[in-house]
């Protein structure tokens, strides 16, 4: 080994290292030759390649020493996610840092094959410790991969980790694996937080940098060491850094040896640069991955549904599979267990009729999953003290973003407190309450084998083919240290193994899949309606990717659970085509409708049908060319008869055939837009383009288009749909505009019509329309002045096919015959020809909606009058409510009396005009549990 010491002074020093040049100037080192071609500065990675990296505003480097815990925590915030306003401050406090400065001295070690550079005196600008050392070591791997193995010591302790840092990186966008696979893109200075999976699901980013060549940065640990990206993200481009973390606790810590970071350039987008993470993980748990996939039934699942308690009866088992076709389909049991379980962990008896509706699946060649737990307990439950589990039991102590946090020490939220010897009697455990729901650690041998015989008693009782093992993502290190030779993540990595081992047959899902257990799921949940805000789940619409997919072999697992609205529905199908997921459907759908109702549904839960059929039709599974996806291609598939393709061009998403057909689609966040596709009842689609979108709304996009009563060839821009349907009585035809007060257009009628009025003035059909925004127009049919009830299939538009409103369900109520308007955002359309200066028209109204299906937040009725807006109720009495678990409490919570509107339309209208009257229910965000209740009359006033 050869070694050179240098003391950094403001000269330009060189040295020949073997046929290696090392130059150090004003804290700069320039090393050349051998292969490597890069720069450091300050123990920053600055250059490689030729390529330069512009200095980061801040980011964390060198060593990390304990200073403040505050700053501990905080600065490790598992997911900094800028829609949700996570993102650290651009200018954040990382005086827990320790790095290079302009008086450490500098030394060299130069070995065959590598370089280490080894600086002794450390700074966080405002401390310097002469004795504290950080080293890089800096080598090339055959492929060309530049490695770096960070280390540091400080023997006073408090050492939390080291960093591998580099500069700015310039680009468009970066690449996480996060949530399945995530961009984000330039903008405003702040810093990104990566840590806990889901947010972090292997250790590898990806900058692209738009000019056809991507960036790669990746760790390839097999021990799953705990590891934290964060990346300053500026208007130019992103600064990454990789911190290695040591094990809880810190303070007694003096020293960090990390495994390599390997980094490098590649032709291509980010699959180039996730390439040779992908190879070291195939490679790494051949074994584990060869068991996984060698259930062979597992690949031809295509489609998923959900119950919460009942496997459907064979009539409805039968319409699955006339629609989906055999063998095809997975159906997921939420509650498979019996009532009680969910305080009750992990007791895993049976519910009632449970086992016979898995036997009545198989029956119709349909496969089964239930949920299962792999780490929680309720402490001191039933359960807890029928397996002893006093002595198997380990608690979670800590985490880095929670680091000795007191407040989080009591009731429900105990994960972090508990005793080091996890077999210690249960009285030591004072402070948590009876009934807590812990997460357990499976550094805990003794629970492991537990767990896989209770699995294995499971599938001997039931017979149930797949287990989703609820929590089996949340890997990390929890304050355990090391437990027989294993720490952090490694105690899921062989709770994994063991699973695989002793139930070979049985495939897993998890709750995400990241490093330390992916190997042995084949579907990861990705649940887009649970995480984050409304916000943030719009931001998900265009960012995501398939990476984990791509990285593990596995095909991520969407699900109908928990989609409450039609956004949330919308949101779910988007993500699921860009992370390569598959079909699925709400079991409440089949169950209650025909099979012809279904094929011919333009509802939300229709479009979920028709992609979900695609899907098992075709065979679509993950596909990834060769090089770059093409233009505006986020996700391709491999399907029986070609590949398919998701073209996404930031407002528009379509799902195009081998021959470039578009067979379903998406848009929103925008007026106007090109496609040969069309939502529903689109009265302003000329087969090229859609106009008159709302921006804000979401819409599902059909082939099979019936043409409308009225229509457009194209609206004026900025100008919206906001409501349109048509009956036997009328059609309705409302638009709007944020900006503009005023519109005209040309609009026709393919039918006759005995009167038409635009904002109640006179008008022909073939003319132009002119009026102030909000504009109505109404036009109606001869002969037909009933009332009919229509529902609202996606923004704009109601349902094509309408109920007569005496045909509505009947309810007594207070001696009152009312009629039940179920689910969702709907209305009940009224011709009224006024009779007279008397005449009134009488609307009784009442939200009836369930209270107790989580989550109903409410309804909003309102009646109109041509249009315009003339009562309103919100049963919230605009309060959000909140689900607090206290029934009594709930029903405090909505206004759910009798109200009586009033509306003299014979003092508003001429004798013998005709007016609509429409009494809408908005459902909110949620449509859970909705129904409303109502009933109208006119007659003569006094």
């Amino acid at each position: 080994m050869k070694k050179l010491i240098f003391t950094a002074i403001p000269l330009i020093l060189t040295a020949l290292c073997g046929a290696l040049e090392v130059r150090v100037s004003n804290g700069t080192v320039s090393v050349a030759g051998d292969g490597m071609n890069f720069t450091v500065k300050d123990g920053v990675i600055t250059s490689l390649s030729g390529q330069e990296f512009s200095k980061a505003p801040n980011q964390p480097a060198g060593l990390g020493i304990l200073r403040s815990v505050d700053l501990l925590r905080s600065g490790h915030m598992p997911w900094g996610e800028p829609a949700l306003n996570q993102a650290l401050n651009a200018k954040f406090d990382y005086s827990n840092y320790f790095r290079p400065c302009s008086r450490s001295k500098v030394q060299f070690e130069k070995t065959k094959d590598s370089l280490r550079i080894i600086w002794t005196g450390l700074s966080n600008n405002k401390e310097f410790i002469p004795d504290a050392v950080y080293s890089m070591e800096f080598s090339q791997r055959k492929d060309g991969a530049m490695q770096v193995s960070v280390s540091g010591s400080y023997d006073k302790g408090g050492v939390f980790g080291a960093v591998v840092p580099f500069g700015t990186i310039k680009s468009r966008n970066i690449v996480t694996p996060t949530l399945g696979g995530m961009k984000y893109f330039t903008g405003s200075p702040a810093i990104l937080t990566f840590g806990t999976p889901p947010y972090l699901e292997a250790p590898f980013c990806a900058v692209e940098t738009g000019n056809g060549k991507s960036f790669g940065i990746w760790l390839e640990d097999p021990t799953f060491r705990p590891a934290f990206f964060a990346i300053a993200r500026t208007e130019e481009g992103f600064a990454p850094t990789v911190e290695i973390n040591t094990l809880i606790p810190y303070e007694d810590k003096t020293s960090v040896t990390a495994p390599p970071v390997f980094f490098n350039v590649f032709n291509g987008d980010w699959k180039a640069a996730a390439t040779p993470f992908r190879n070291f993980y195939k490679n790494t748990f051949a074994k584990e991955i060869a068991i996984r996939d060698g259930v062979k039934w597992a690949k031809d699942i295509f489609v998923l549904s959900g119950v919460e308690y009942k496997l459907p009866d064979d009539e409805n088992l039968a319409k699955y599979v006339s629609l989906y076709g055999k063998d095809k389909i997975l159906m997921m049991t939420w509650n498979a267990r019996a009532d009680g379980w969910d305080m009750n962990l992990p007791e895993w008896t049976p519910r009632a009729g449970y086992v016979e509706g898995v036997a009545r699946a198989h029956k119709h060649n349909i496969r089964t999953m239930a949920y299962v737990n792999i780490c929680c307990a309720n402490y001191y439950s039933d359960a807890w003290k029928k397996y002893n589990l006093d002595k198997i039991f380990l608690t979670r102590k800590n985490s880095i973003y929670q680091y000795k946090n007191e407040e989080n020490k009591t009731g429900a939220k105990a994960l972090n407190i508990g005793n080091d010897d996890y077999g210690a009697a249960p009285d030591l455990m004072k402070n948590i309450t009876k009934g807590s729901c812990l997460y357990g650690d499976l550094l805990s041998h003794l629970w492991r084998e537990f767990h896989v015989n209770l699995m294995k008693k499971w599938y001997a009782e039931t017979k149930t083919d797949a287990n989703y093992e609820d929590t089996s993502g949340t890997t990390g290190d929890h304050g355990n240290g090391i437990v027989r030779g294993l720490s952090a993540g490694q105690g899921d990595a062989e709770q994994m193994r063991l699973l695989l081992q002793g139930q070979p047959h049985v495939p897993n899902a998890g709750e995400f899949a990241p490093a330390a257990v992916a190997f042995g799921i084949t579907w990861p949940l990705n649940y887009p309606t649970v995480y984050g805000n409304h916000a943030f789940r719009i931001s998900r619409l265009h960012r995501q990717v398939p990476l984990t997919n791509y990285l593990y072999g596995y095909r991520q697992l969407l699900t109908d659970n928990r989609g409450y609205s039609d956004f949330l529905k919308y949101l779910q199908s988007a993500v699921g085509d860009m992370v390569g997921g598959f079909g699925f459907i709400a079991s409440d759908f089949i169950l209650d409708n025909s099979v012809e109702e279904i094929e011919k549904s333009k509802s939300y839960d229709g479009f979920l049908h028709r992609r979900a059929k695609l899907f098992s039709e075709k065979n679509l599974q993950n596909y990834y060319p060769e090089g770059s996806y093409p233009e505006n291609i986020s996700a391709m598939y491999k399907g029986k008869d070609g590949i398919y393709s998701l073209y996404d061009n930031g407002f528009l998403q379509e799902m195009r055939s081998p021959a470039g057909k578009a067979l379903y689609g998406r848009v929103n966040g925008t007026n106007k837009v090109r496609s040969v596709l069309a939502p529903v009842n689109w009265p302003f689609f000329n087969g090229k383009e859609l106009s008159g979108l709302n921006p804000d709304e979401f819409y599902c996009l059909f082939s099979d288009i019936d043409k409308t009563a009225l229509y457009a060839d194209t609206l004026p821009d900025g100008v919206y749909l906001e409501t349109y349907f048509d009956t036997p009585s009328a059609t309705f035809l409302k638009l709007n505009s944020k900006n503009h007060k005023e519109t005209e257009f040309l609009l026709n009628s393919r039918i006759q019509y005995e009167h038409c009025t635009v904002n109640g003035k006179t008008w022909i059909p073939g003319t132009p329309v002119k009026g102030k925004l909000p504009l109505s127009v109404i036009c109606f049919k001869k002969g037909n002045s009933n009332a009919y009830a229509v529902w609202k299939v996606s923004p704009g538009q109601m349902e094509g096919e309408n109920r007569e409103y005496s045909t509505l369900p009947d309810k007594q109520l207070k001696k009152r015959s009312m009629k039940e308007l179920h689910g969702g955002n709907a209305l009940v359309a009224v011709p009224v020809t006024v009779t007279g200066e008397d005449m009134v028209f009488e609307a009784i109204v009442r939200d009836d909606s369930n209270l107790f299906i989580h989550p109903h937040d409410g309804t909003l009725l309102r009646l109109y009058v041509n249009g315009k807006q003339l009562k309103e109720l919100d049963s919230t009495g605009g309060v959000e409510p909140k689900w607090i678990g206290d029934r009594e409490a709930r029903t405090l919570m909505f206004d759910q009396r009798l109200r009586k509107w009033s509306i003299p339309l014979g003092k508003m209208f001429k004798k013998g005009e005709k007016v609509l009257v429409n009494i809408e229910c908005f459902s909110r965000a949620n449509t859970r549990g909705d129904k409303v209740l109502l009933t109208y009359s006119t007659k003569e006033g006094k």
